[in-house]
């Protein structure tokens, strides 16, 4: 046998207890999630704020009017390219 609920009743959260708020872990586990938000949020300010300052430091050498590129290689596919060209040596089946 199954209970019907009405969704509204349960949206309008008419049977939910206000009494208490809640237990010790509850609590302590939003307090615990609260304090690694400002953890990681700190730890990515200050990552920022390392890789801006790379980008502004002096390395000694003019980079003005200097281009800079890159290539990215697909190693698996040519590795996998070749192997199919190489012939098998004789002594092998």
């Amino acid at each position: 046998m199954t209970s019907q609920v009405d969704p509204a009743e349960a949206l309008r959260g008419s049977n939910r207890s206000i009494r208490g708020g809640g237990s010790i872990a509850q609590k302590s586990l939003v307090i615990a999630q609260a304090a690694m938000s400002l953890v990681l949020l700190s730890a990515a300010a200050l990552l920022g704020q390392s890789l801006r300052n790379l980008e502004h430091q002096n390395f000694g050498f003019e980079t003005d009017a200097r281009y800079l590129e890159r290539r990215h290689f697909e190693l698996r596919a040519a590795r996998s390219q070749d192997r199919k060209k190489i012939p098998e040596p004789a002594g092998r089946a």
